[in-house]
């Protein structure tokens, strides 16, 4: 009788902390996947650390079930039932499955990535975990079940002890279910927290948190919608893709929290440009979307688009007042549209079409709107083309060098070249420098030109010199990008002693955009090239807004004359006055003037009789290649 009801002491205590070990293990891991959604729902800012620790507590839980051990006091032993040994062994590697997930949700510093592939396993390996633990405690149960009734039939051939033993049980079988209603309750106070969290997660999956708009998964999914509802009833959609034009500039100068009281403030007037129905949405950054209530016929979805175009533009051009100290900034928006269904028959199609409406609009100016064309998507198409063909021109060789001469007007001879990049593209011919310098410039190329520039011109010009033809001068476009670059003047000496070419014979053309872009540095670079001997010329003078007395400030040579200027010699008085003050300004600063763009000889008496010191244009010499530039310049040479 003592040996039983110490083994039935035993066995019943043994199974109860096995059960209550597997309700730790259940609480550890929600609690684990409650912190992990909580970190998601970025209502904690907490490392993997928080969430880890529980999938950790529960592994250990799992070795006490297998190994045995002390536990809160009670001393557990090892399971001798080989099918529940089995099956704690199997659950045991769901959840090493389970922690191999969560653990690579976050990044080395413990820090949550955002991966859906890994969300949809997690989850998938967590719901999987939850399950088998629910069937090895079922079987505990009936485990537990099975031993009570072989108590009871011992007990019925010791009677006294059955009777004994039967309170005993019941006591303890009260306790484990009291036991057992409490920690359901927990439990399922933790499912509802999680099921809470993750209506939260949704709301804040779907809303921009800074204008409250929605945002881009949530309006492709409503645009989704609308065109399903559309294509049933033969309706038209209007979607609008809207850039700001000057955020950027007032980001950078204002700051970040004055951009996103800008981004709040154009939120909430597209909201009041458009009707009730109509849905506004923020995309990212600085761009916005639009799509009008469905319209019965194209007539009516034109009209409403223009209307609502024109009260966008109009709404945006009011400054708007973001910080103390009263700063009013104007911002205006780009803004392309694309139709449903004649520019597209899914989200994806009309948001790209949309888009390129837009980068059309920026192309023109600005601040204006236009509609989706098939035309403009094969101009786009082609652009798309040349980008691709650019990246690798400069590797197959197709970029060529071309040089235009200037005369000295005093002399009558050839002094120098300007050099001319050109693209011998293999299938369009050559191409000119404003259909392909603009990519460059916004596929991040330019530099790559500038140096290939540099590098081609030296190493032509130390052949000239060689060659006993080469010119006293010869001149260099400079984009922003490279003169801005750091370590240019070290470039530029490099390769000068490189080729043993003499640094007086290197001009460099710079625009007054790039003498305006940091002035500061500018005259640093230029002081620093005057010292190592290249001149310097500011190309285009008279297309911006330079003036000659600020320009004085800078060690320049050189001034090329806008075209624009000598091409309305004698059809406007006004351009042979600012020409003729521009010479004799430029003279008394002790620059060199050069007329670009000269067509007519009347254009060249002009500016003979002005003393312009330097004439470049069609009148005398169209821009040629290398070859045939070495043959003007060695029958030049003769002549001399």
């Amino acid at each position: 009788m003592i040996y039983l009801q110490l083994n039935g002491n035993r066995v019943i205590e043994s199974h109860n902390q096995l059960l209550n070990v597997i309700v730790e293990i259940r609480r550890e891991v929600l609690q684990g996947a409650l912190q992990l959604e909580e970190i998601v729902s970025a209502d904690k800012e907490e490392k993997s650390t928080v969430v880890l620790i529980h999938f950790e507590n529960a592994d250990r839980y799992l070795k006490l079930m297998v190994e045995g051990g002390e536990n809160q006091g009670f001393t557990i032993f090892p399971l001798s039932d080989v099918s529940l040994n089995q099956d704690i062994s199997d659950l045991h590697r769901n959840l090493d499955t389970v922690r191999t997930l969560a653990r690579n949700r976050f990044d080395s510093y413990g820090l949550l990535i955002k991966n859906i592939e890994t969300e949809q396993k997690f989850d998938v390996s967590f719901d999987s975990f939850l399950i088998k633990l629910n069937s090895v405690e079922s079987k505990f149960h009936q485990k537990l079940n099975q031993d009570k009734m072989t108590f009871r039939q011992t007990g019925y051939i010791f009677n006294v002890v059955s009777i004994c033993m039967a309170v005993f049980v019941m006591v303890m079988i009260y306790r484990m279910r009291e036991r057992d209603k409490k920690q359901k309750l927990e439990i399922n106070k933790i499912h509802e927290e999680i099921i809470e969290a993750n209506k939260n997660l949704t709301k804040k999956v779907q809303k921009d948190s800074l204008t409250n708009l929605p945002n881009r998964e949530l309006f492709i999914h409503l645009l989704d919608s609308a065109i399903s509802l559309a294509k049933r009833k033969k309706q038209w959609i209007v979607v609008f893709f809207i850039d700001l034009d000057q955020f950027k500039s007032i980001n950078d100068y204002l700051g970040h929290h004055a951009g996103d009281k800008l981004l709040k403030s154009v939120a909430k007037r597209l909201r009041e440009s458009v009707r009730g129905e109509d849905v506004v949405a923020r995309l990212a950054g600085d761009e916005f979307t639009v799509m009008l209530a469905p319209e019965s016929s194209h007539d009516s979805a034109l009209e409403s688009a223009h209307n609502v175009a024109q009260k966008i533009n109009e709404v945006l051009v009011s400054p708007v007042t973001i910080n103390m100290d009263k700063s009013e900034p104007y911002i205006s928006a780009s803004i392309g549209i694309a139709l449903y269904p004649q520019d597209g028959r899914d989200s994806e199609t009309l948001m790209k079409n949309a888009d390129t409406s837009m980068y059309d609009v920026k192309k023109s100016g600005k601040n204006d709107y236009r509609f989706f064309s098939q035309e403009l998507n094969e101009e786009t198409q082609r652009r798309l083309q040349l980008e691709q063909d650019l990246n690798k021109a400069i590797s197959k060789q197709q970029m060529e060098l071309y040089y235009q001469p200037q005369w000295s007007y005093e002399t009558g001879e050839l002094f120098g070249l300007e050099v001319l990049i050109r693209w011998n593209h293999p299938g369009k011919g050559i191409l000119l420098p404003d259909s392909f310098i603009p990519i460059a410039e916004s596929y991040g190329l330019v530099s790559e030109l500038d140096s290939w520039v540099l590098m081609s011109t030296c190493r032509q010009f130390a052949l000239w010199e060689q060659q006993g033809c080469a010119p006293s001068q010869i001149s260099i476009n400079v984009s922003t990008n490279q003169f801005s670059k750091p370590g240019l003047v070290k470039e530029l000496a490099t390769v000068l002693k490189k080729y043993q070419i003499d640094p007086r014979k290197l001009e460099l053309e710079i625009t007054e955009e790039t003498l305006m872009h940091n002035p500061e540095y500018t005259s640093t670079i230029l002081t620093a090239l005057k010292q190592l001997g290249i001149k310097t010329a500011i190309d285009d003078f008279g297309a911006g807004h330079l003036s000659l007395v600020f320009l004085s400030k800078f060690p320049v040579d050189t001034l090329t004359l806008n075209r624009l200027i000598i091409k309305n010699v004698g059809v406007e008085n006004s351009a042979s006055s600012i020409i003729e003050s521009l010479i004799k300004l430029a003279h008394k600063l002790d620059m060199n003037i050069v007329a670009e763009g000269i067509e007519t000889e009347n254009q060249n008496h002009f500016l003979a009789a002005q003393n312009c010191d330097y004439a470049q244009g069609y009148l005398f010499n169209r821009p040629v290649n290398g070859e045939a530039m070495g043959a003007l310049l060695r029958k030049n040479k003769e002549k001399s």
